[in-house]
């Protein structure tokens, strides 16, 4: 991999950082988005849940978060350096988020109801990230 390690500007060398640090993010929040696609209704689980698996891993050592709490994917997500040096990246990495949140939300369920209620909510955010990022 190709790393910038001296620049005459200094602030290259962030952006590339800032960059390559949400594109990781993005490629596994896409890869749970991707993986989620592949599952049949009514059943989430599988690869799905390693690629989400894989995310927490990652949100962990990347944000020095405890091991012993859940993750909050929207976490990073208002650091204003997104915007400044990521801002193309932004909108997906938003979507994906909050189809990261509602897969894990179905780990939650209790019930019956709350488990069809958590997939419905799945399909949708899932529905509207895809409509936008679908390739």
């Amino acid at each position: 991999m190709l790393r910038l390690v001296e620049s005459s500007n200094p602030d290259d060398v962030t952006r590339h950082n800032v960059r390559a640090h949400y594109t990781e993010r993005l490629v596994l929040t896409a890869s749970v988005c991707r993986e989620l696609q592949r599952e049949p209704d009514g059943f989430v689980g599988g690869r799905a849940e390693a690629a989400l698996d894989l995310l927490n891993q990652w949100m962990r050592e990347r944000y020095d978060l405890p091991k012993d709490r859940d993750v909050d994917y929207s976490h990073g997500l208002d650091d204003p350096r997104l915007v400044e040096y990521a801002s193309d990246m932004q909108r997906e990495l938003e979507l994906a988020t909050n189809v990261c949140s509602a897969f894990f939300m179905l780990f939650t369920a209790d019930t019956e109801s709350q488990y069809r209620g958590d997939l419905r909510e799945i399909k949708a955010q899932l529905a509207q990230y895809l409509t936008e990022f679908e390739q």
